[in-house]
């Protein structure tokens, strides 16, 4: 009997244990159903782009975590202006992901009208963007002009019958002027563009820019130039939403899409979390000098930038007509002194690859490369404004191919004054002006093209540059002058003792001129 009561009680306990397991599963499955029934009332409907909400603690907004529809102009078949084979399409959408980036980074919702080369009707673009509660709509363009080379600049345009909208489009616009330095050409209010018509929400459309211009075609198929007009779009786009774009922690544009990649795979998405630990650097770079010379050569930096104080000595050594077999000779003597100087170069010397390899090392050793003339040849680029920028955008294309980025800064082929621009000098001077484009001269002189000896030239050179505490240095790398080369070490020397330092130009250090 004790053997079947055993058996009783030891029946009905699994019994009890798996309704009991069973009633836990049942209660857990039930709360998860509904955990994801709100999850989904959050989520837009099928068809729209979603991205992932940024963070809410990098900016303050006036309303969290606000809805912000971007829109990338054309796509698929409807591939918008065109410059030989670069398609507004394509620029639209490169922009657009960038802004993307920066919004998410700094805790906003975006949403995207295509994030590929699709064909996407302007009907569905407004319907999508009121799928997601949109608090703002931003459609990006380029602009273009069969047979003009010269029109360029930014514009913004809204609806008329929206005031929101129009200070939307005044801070977009506001902002791409202030980071690219474009040439403004205003904001319009229009009620013809169906996108801005159409929309109950503050709404605005941006051409960044004339893809057909000689210049800001270059620019806009450049990486680093579309960074600056997406940080422009989302300073705008921010400060309209009540945010602060100044409280960034960290403005690249790299870091900003690196961490939001990084957040998607489920890693920390703040920027500075992703930086290079100095610790973490190898070893040998502790055993090789710690001199500013050898920094400065290693790191590539520039030593400043922008318009020297009053006080400062400064001297910006400016090399015309390279580069040349000679160039690394020149080189390795300013990395020596950690000068830093500005090559406004050709294509008469080098050409192809090399002519490239040449003025990426320039580059990537921090100077700075400014244009001077492809062909040097004075007759022909100096017949006619067209034919200086077409000279000029010849040289500019290779430097773009060769360095990644376009030049901003260049100097005439013998000054702004030289005798053989005479008959065109006003209307070309008016050109280049036009363009945005900044020419610097010098008010010193190494003498080198006149036959000095290497003392001579140390000489002039050194008095020349005494006479201002900011001094823009003219010498030449030309094959088989080698005086040059002689004479750069000891006029660094003096220059040194006399307090000066070295430093390349930029757009921002004010020009010297001898025409304007």
């Amino acid at each position: 009997m004790q053997f079947t009561k055993d058996i009783k009680s030891s029946h009905h306990t699994p019994v009890a244990l798996l309704l009991g397991i069973f009633l836990i599963c049942f209660c857990s499955i039930f709360l998860s159903a509904c955990r994801h029934s709100q999850d989904n009332e959050n989520e837009p409907e099928s068809g729209a782009v979603s991205t992932s909400a940024g963070k809410k603690d990098t900016l303050k907004f006036d309303q969290e975590n606000p809805v912000v529809f971007l829109d990338a102009g054309h796509g698929g078949s409807e591939a918008g202006g065109r410059s030989g084979d670069i398609y507004e399409k394509d620029i639209n959408l490169q922009i657009v992901k960038k802004v993307k980036s920066v919004l998410e980074n700094d805790g906003c919702q975006v949403f995207l009208s295509r994030d590929s080369d699709t064909s996407v009707k302007l009907e569905d673009r407004i319907t999508e963007a009121e799928k997601c509660g949109a608090d703002v709509f931003v459609s990006v363009h380029q602009n273009s002009l069969d047979n003009d080379s010269v029109t360029h600049g930014v514009k913004t345009h809204c609806s008329e019958s929206n005031a929101k909208s129009s200070g939307l489009a005044s801070l977009v616009q506001k902002g791409v002027l202030a980071r690219t330095e474009a040439k403004d050409r205003g904001v319009e209010e229009t009620s013809t563009q169906y996108v801005l018509q159409s929309t109950e929400f503050p709404s605005c459309l941006i051409e960044t820019g004339f893809l057909t211009s000689d210049t800001e075609g270059l620019l806009l198929q450049d990486s680093a130039y579309q960074d600056k007009i997406a940080l422009g779009i989302a300073d705008g786009i921010e400060q309209f939403l009540g945010a602060d774009p100044s409280e960034r922690a960290d403005e690249s544009i790299a870091a900003e899409e690196s961490s939001s990649e990084s957040s998607a795979a489920g890693e920390s998405s703040r920027p500075e979390e992703s930086s290079t630990d100095p610790s973490a650097q190898s070893s040998d770079s502790e055993s090789q000098s710690s001199s500013p010379a050898d920094a400065s050569s290693e790191s590539g930096a520039k030593t400043t930038s922008g318009e020297p104080s009053a006080d400062e000595k400064v001297v910006y050594i400016t090399i015309d007509d390279g580069p040349t077999t000679d160039t690394p000779k020149l080189l390795d003597i300013l990395d020596q002194y950690n000068a830093k100087a500005t090559w406004f170069v050709t294509g008469q010397y080098m050409e192809g690859s090399a002519l490239k390899d040449m003025l990426k090392q320039i580059h990537d050793k921090g100077h700075t490369i400014g244009v001077h003339t492809f062909s040097h040849q004075y007759k022909q680029i100096y017949s006619s404004p067209d034919a200086y920028m077409e000279d000029y955008n010849k040289m500019n294309k290779i430097i773009v191919s060769a360095v990644g980025e376009s030049s901003d800064i260049f100097r005439f082929p013998g000054g702004s004054n030289a005798g053989y621009n005479k008959k065109i000098r006003r209307e070309l001077l008016d050109r280049v002006n036009s363009e945005g484009l900044v020419y610097y001269d010098w008010n010193a002189f190494t003498g080198d093209t006149e036959g000095m000896s290497r003392s001579e030239m140390i000489s002039k050179a050194v008095k020349e540059c005494g006479y201002n505490n900011k001094a823009i240095l003219l010498m030449h790398d030309v094959p088989g002058r080698d005086t040059v080369v002689e004479a750069l070490p000891e006029i660094l020397k003096q220059l040194q003792d006399k307090g000066y330092e070295f430093r390349a130009l930029d757009k921002d250090v004010k020009p010297i001129q001898f025409e304007k």
